[in-house]
C-alpha cells in the first residue's frame, strides 16, 4: 500500500458533542518511519517505540477554540508492517496520552481510531467520561470563553498576524458572545468531509484564515460599538 493511501485508510473518526459550536476546518498530516522530530508540536516520533512499521501524524486545526483564536491538536496512529494498529496518542491541553486503554475498544471496527473530543478544548480521550478530569471542563465554555484572546504559536508556524492586548481582549468578548455554550454530554459520529493535506501545506493556510477571523472579529465589534 502506498504511504499515501495509508493517510486516508487509517484517518481517525471523532465524536463531537452535540453543543460544539465549532468543527475541524483541515487536516495536516505527517508520516513518520524512523524517529524525527514533529514540525507541528513539541515531541519527538518514534515508531519503534510501538513496535510499529510507521505513525501518522494527524494535526487537527481548529480556527477556534471555546477559549481562544487558533486551536491546534493532534492524533498519532502508529502501524504494524501487517497493517494493523498497534499504537494511538493523542494530545490533550499541551500534554500526549495514550489512547489505547484496557477495556475500551478504540477501534471497533478494525483498523479505524474513533476517538472522543472535548466539547468547546478540542482535546482528545478515549471515553468522554474523561473529559470530567478537566477542572474546568463546564465553566471554559461559558464564564471562561475567549479568556486566552488570540493564539500565535511563531514557533511552530511562521507569518502569524500580530495583535494587540485589546485585540486579545475584543476576541474574548466576541467568543463569549457569540460561542459561549454548555456541554450537551451527548455525542454523534462527525461525517462531514474534512480536507486533507501535508502538513506543510496546512501550516501555510492557518496565518491566512486566522487573519480573515480576526476582521470580522474586529468588523463585529465595531459594529456593537456603534449601537
Amino acid at each position: 500500500m502506498e504511504k499515501e493511501e495509508s493517510v486516508i485508510k487509517y484517518r481517525p473518526q471523532i465524536y463531537l458533542d452535540l453543543a460544539e459550536p465549532f468543527t475541524p476546518c483541515m487536516i495536516g498530516y505527517t508520516i513518520f518511519e524512523e524517529k524525527a522530530k514533529s514540525k507541528s508540536c513539541s515531541r519527538v516520533i518514534d515508531p519503534a517505540v510501538k513496535k510499529a512499521d510507521l505513525c501518522i501524524e494527524y494535526a487537527w486545526y481548529y480556527d477556534y477554540d471555546i477559549q481562544h483564536l487558533y486551536d491546534l491538536e493532534h492524533i498519532w496512529v502508529y502501524v504494524e508492517k501487517e497493517g494493523n494498529v498497534c499504537g494511538c496518542e493523542a494530545s490533550f491541553h499541551g500534554r500526549f496520552y495514550n489512547m489505547m486503554l484496557p477495556g475500551i475498544d478504540i477501534c471497533p471496527e478494525g483498523n479505524q481510531v474513533y476517538l472522543y473530543v472535548q466539547p468547546g478544548k478540542h482535546a482528545f480521550m478515549p471515553n468522554p467520561e474523561m473529559f470530567h478530569l478537566f477542572l474546568s471542563y463546564d465553566t471554559c465554555c461559558a464564564s471562561q470563553a475567549g479568556l486566552d484572546g488570540i493564539l500565535t504559536p511563531d514557533e511552530i508556524i511562521e507569518g502569524l498576524p500580530e495583535h494587540t492586548e485589546a485585540d486579545d481582549r475584543e476576541t474574548e468578548c466576541y467568543i463569549k458572545e457569540k460561542y459561549g455554550f454548555h456541554p450537551a454530554e451527548k455525542y454523534e459520529l462527525y461525517k462531514q468531509s474534512i480536507p486533507l493535506m501535508k502538513w506543510e501545506e496546512m501550516k501555510l493556510k492557518i496565518p491566512q484564515r486566522m487573519k480573515k477571523c480576526m476582521e470580522e472579529i474586529r468588523c463585529s465589534r465595531e459594529t456593537v460599538k456603534a449601537k
